[in-house]
């Protein structure tokens, strides 16, 4: 497990540093493709989650500044590890999902586990019903789970931010970090798009920034750039 995890915190350092250049690529790499990989073999090995404090640390310490193209405080890099949908990136850490995985596994394949000892004869439809049981089980615990984390972070963000981080949850916005950037359908985003779009979403100023409004000299700022009425693209 040692060297798995080894080969996966290379394959992130390498994935944070094209992120650099294709954020969007980079970020659907990780979370359709490569956590993914040792989510599924966390499903067999129980008591592995310390041995994933490398990788935690790569995605942390890595990945996450390279996809917002800047610097990432403590609390954003715990919010970017909940679900989109709860304002996060689903990037999740690592060393919680090994112990979520292993246990609805064990509890998901009780029944052919026992069926293989010899202790009761398989039953196909008991499979079923306990694997679903399982599934449903560790769904509403990763949830009611995730909630909490969300309440007690949000509260270390400005009053701004904690009502975008709000827009973002009850607005359900966060549809368009689950699209892989097909260009056939126009879904890519340029390396300034994206990382726009994520700024806005966390009120963060995006990369790039001038410092002063070319309409009225004031200094630029997220929020101005969306009230300004003289700079930018201003439609009359």
């Amino acid at each position: 497990m040692k060297q798995k995890v080894e080969y996966w915190t290379e394959c992130v350092t390498k994935v944070s540093k094209a992120a650099v250049r294709a954020p969007q690529a980079a970020f659907s790499t990780m979370t359709k493709s490569l956590q993914c990989e040792w989510e599924f073999v966390q499903r067999v090995v129980p008591d592995c989650a310390e041995t994933f404090i490398p990788l935690q640390h790569a995605i942390s310490d890595q990945f996450f500044p390279s996809l917002l193209g800047g610097v990432v405080t403590v609390e954003e890099k715990r919010l970017f590890q909940l679900p989109t949908y709860l304002a996060g990136l689903g990037i999740y850490d690592p060393t919680e999902t090994a112990v979520h995985a292993y246990k609805t596994s064990r509890q998901g394949t009780a029944t052919v586990s026992e069926a293989i000892k010899g202790v009761t004869a398989f039953q196909h439809e008991q499979h079923l019903e306990s694997l679903t049981t399982a599934r449903k089980m560790s769904t509403k615990a990763k949830e009611d789970d995730f909630i909490l984390k969300f309440e007690s972070i949000i509260p270390s963000f400005s009053p701004d931010r904690q009502r975008a981080l709000r827009r973002s949850l009850n607005g359900k916005t966060s549809t368009w970090l689950n699209v892989l950037p097909l260009q056939n359908y126009h879904f890519d985003l340029s390396p300034l798009q994206f990382r726009d779009g994520l700024a806005i979403r966390y009120l963060r100023d995006p990369t790039c920034l001038p410092p002063k409004c070319d309409g009225c000299g004031t200094a630029l700022t997220l929020q101005h750039a969306f009230d300004c009425k003289k700079g930018g693209l201003v439609i009359q």
